[in-house]
């Protein structure tokens, strides 16, 4: 039963992360995602440049995790898929999953991953970019409608192997698995 609970999260509900309930009943909001303060506008120093600096795979990989976390909380996908390819199997199965769960009166609430590392496999200098990344997964409560039961995972570590794909200057999630633990 422990690996059918953990295969459900890794597939289906991967922000949900083998979390576990807290016996809140109020949802978990996400904190949003910082937005820069706009400063009044300067010319660059000839130092500086006007183009902003490309983000490393890892910040990539942490800022996809806040996003998936605000996915989670809200069932709006859109911001999700600006950050994952069209194919990825993981992201389709999630986003279908948690959007279904929102639409028929359920929700989903959890502080989703803290991520404690992120190592290269594979930087992409040949096929894709690879990470393993270890995360501590929330405890999670859901319901899959107004009408279902409250389900829970306990959360607890877990580790994913990611691929990106690069797209103009910027990473996407191609794909994630779970590995063994």
């Amino acid at each position: 039963m422990v690996r059918i609970g953990r295969l459900i999260v890794a597939l289906v509900v991967t922000a949900l992360a083998l979390a576990g309930c807290s016996g809140d009943p109020q949802p978990i909001i996400a904190k949003p995602l910082a937005t820069p303060t706009p400063t009044p506008s300067a010319s660059p120093s000839p130092t500086e440049s006007a183009t902003p600096k490309a983000e490393s795979p890892e910040e990539f990989i942490r800022r996809w995790n806040e996003i998936q976390t605000d996915m989670v909380a809200t069932g709006a996908t859109d911001a999700y898929w600006s950050v994952s390819t069209k194919r990825c199997p993981p992201c389709k199965r999630i986003a279908s999953t948690v959007s279904s769960y929102y639409e028929a009166g359920g929700y989903v609430k959890t502080e989703g991953w803290a991520i404690n590392s992120i190592a290269a496999v594979n930087p992409g200098a040949e096929g894709p970019a690879t990470f393993q990344v270890r995360v501590d997964s929330a405890p999670t409560r859901y319901k899959k409608s107004s009408s279902s039961p409250v389900e829970r995972f306990t959360g607890g570590p877990l580790e994913y192997t990611f691929e990106l794909a690069r797209r103009n200057n910027s990473w996407l999630v191609d794909n994630y698995l779970v590995n063994a633990q």
